[in-house]
């Protein structure tokens, strides 16, 4: 489902423009040493003004140009081509439970004609009403991970969710400039907007860290499967384990970019950025429970698969 309004857009590309001053000397020189070119200027005060408007244009220019190649190298050196671009999330810390998972799947075999259509909780992130449910406007993550969770058997809601899970600011001061909070430190900005303040996403890791403060001893892994292949994930879903994901709200790759400069550096982000729950797949689609209120819908499973691999390949499972 195309969402209409993600979220709070902003428009936050922020370039800093280094000029270099240089000395423009000996303009008019001493009347004894004139040019005629000079005489000319003087005697024609407007040749002048004109002469000077000219070479302020030409020096705005310059700056323009020079932030421009700035902005289009960072694509150019490969760090993020704008034909590639993907977001940047923080690698995942190997351990004795993820082996054992990618041991387990690595035994499992895909097959044509597979098929899995799993029960998976339905909750809104709109839904907002006197029982105690709230509005989360940019709660998508959190959210879908409160489906998974509850379909592994934990009573926990999304606002539980989102009150606990870490959150940063949407501008930060860093050496005394200004830069963008880092999704990968917590969420950033605000889940609901209600205060007026843009909210955009966080990725998996804090979401892992949320969904471990509330597993208790229910004898759950919360499994980080971010940069594995998307083969990995079909594999969950055929053992019966929804999975938590980060695609895009089209369900396809996305051209919108954007950079950001945080605490870390320079980083490529997109508003179009979603988190939804897999719950089946077949030969040619995915299905998916969409946190804005549909269960089980069906998207192209090849275009699915490109958006996640542009938006970092991010999962997570939980299962005992």
């Amino acid at each position: 489902m195309k969402r209409a309004n993600r979220k709070n857009r902003e428009d936050s590309v922020i370039f800093n423009l280094h000029t270099r001053g240089r000395h423009v000397r000996d303009l008019v020189r001493p009347v004894g040493a004139q040019s005629s070119c000079a005489q000319l200027f003087l005697a024609r005060p407007s040749i002048l003004l004109v002469a000077f408007g000219v070479v302020v244009l030409v020096c705005i220019a310059l700056a323009f140009g020079i932030a421009s190649c700035s902005f289009s190298e960072r694509y150019a050196k490969g760090r993020i081509p704008a034909e590639q671009a993907q977001l940047e999330p923080s690698p995942v810390a190997f351990s004795d439970v993820l082996a054992a998972e990618l041991a387990t799947l690595s035994s499992m075999t895909l097959m044509p004609g597979d098929k899995v259509d799993l029960e998976v909780p339905l909750i809104d992130q709109m839904d907002n009403d006197d029982a105690g449910e709230q509005l989360l406007f940019n709660g998508c993550e959190v959210t879908s991970m409160a489906m998974v969770l509850q379909a592994a058997g934990l009573d926990v809601t999304k606002e539980d969710l989102a009150a606990a899970i870490k959150k940063v600011p949407l501008w930060i001061e860093v050496d005394e400039a200004w830069v963008h909070g880092n999704p990968n430190e917590g969420f950033v900005g605000s889940l609901d907007s209600r205060d007026g303040e843009a909210g955009y996403s966080v990725y998996h890791a804090p979401v892992v860290e949320v969904a471990n403060l509330y597993k208790g001893s229910s004898g759950l892994n919360v499994i980080d499967l971010t940069g594995q292949d998307f083969d990995t994930v079909l594999k969950e879903l055929k053992r019966g384990h929804a999975v938590w994901i980060v695609t895009t709200v089209n369900f396809a790759p996305t051209e919108n970019w954007e950079i950001w400069e945080t605490n870390a550096g320079p980083m490529s982000i997109t508003w179009d950025v979603h988190s939804v729950v897999l719950t089946g797949f077949d030969d040619e689609h995915v299905f998916i429970n969409d946190p804005y209120g549909e269960k089980n819908v069906s998207h192209d499973r090849a275009d699915f698969q490109a958006a996640w691999e542009q938006m970092g390949k991010q999962a997570v499972v939980v299962h005992s």
